[in-house]
C-alpha cells in the first residue's frame, strides 16, 4: 500500500475524523473527556457502545450512594490522568 491514494489510511483514536463521526453520531458531546469507545457488534444482539470517560469531581457525589468510600490525596498523577489534563 505504497503511493496509492486510493487506499485505505490507518486512523489513530486521536483523529479529528473519527472525533467528529463520534460527535455528530451523538456517541460522545463537546467537552467530554473520553478516553475509549468500544462499539461492540454481535450478530445475534443488540448493538452494544461502551463508553469509558475520566472521572472528575462529581464522582464525589456517588459516596453517600455507594456507602462511604476512601479518597486518597497524591502529588503524583497517574499516566492515564496527566494524558486527559494534556487534551
Amino acid at each position: 500500500m505504497t503511493g496509492n491514494e486510493d487506499s485505505p489510511h490507518r486512523l489513530h483514536g486521536r483523529s479529528q475524523e473519527i472525533y467528529d463521526a463520534l460527535r455528530l453520531a451523538g456517541i460522545i458531546r463537546e467537552g467530554d473527556h473520553v478516553r475509549r469507545v468500544i462499539i461492540d457488534i454481535n450478530v445475534s444482539d443488540a448493538v452494544v457502545v461502551y463508553i469509558e470517560r475520566y472521572g472528575d469531581s462529581r464522582m464525589l457525589d456517588l459516596i453517600p450512594v455507594l456507602g462511604g468510600a476512601e479518597i486518597r490525596w497524591s502529588d503524583k498523577i497517574p499516566a492515564a490522568a496527566a494524558e486527559a489534563e494534556a487534551t
